[in-house]
């Protein structure tokens, strides 16, 4: 199973469940950190931790972040890769669509052919 796949469930709220989410932010430092983990219905367990600094946010640009998925229990099967980093969310949008390779396309347009015929 590819990690890709995992992801994007989570960022859709599909076939996930939170299990926890903690949050902090520091005034002083400019910047907010989020750890949050799931388990998707496969039974695997990812961990995401994000780190933004809020005072460099541009809404021209990509702002620089911290984005750190990792798998913390695999349930028995292979995924790949088991951690991924990234340094801002284009970066990871950019990955994401790469390794979807036109799934997200196929799955809509067999949706469509089976709304519409019985």
């Amino acid at each position: 199973m590819e990690l890709a796949f995992l992801v994007r469930d989570i960022l859709r709220q599909r076939h996930v469940e939170r299990l926890a989410q903690h949050r902090e932010q520091d005034n002083e430092a400019e910047a907010e950190w989020e750890i949050a983990r799931w388990r998707h219905r496969s039974g695997v367990v990812i961990q995401r931790r994000y780190e933004l600094e809020i005072a460099q946010q541009d809404s021209a640009s990509c702002p620089e972040c911290w984005i750190d998925w990792q798998v913390i229990d695999a349930a028995g099967q292979e995924i790949n890769p088991m951690r991924k980093q990234f340094y801002n969310l284009c970066q990871q949008s950019f990955w994401l669509a790469m390794q979807a390779g036109g799934e997200d396309e196929t799955s809509d347009r067999i949706a469509q052919i089976t709304d519409n015929h019985p």
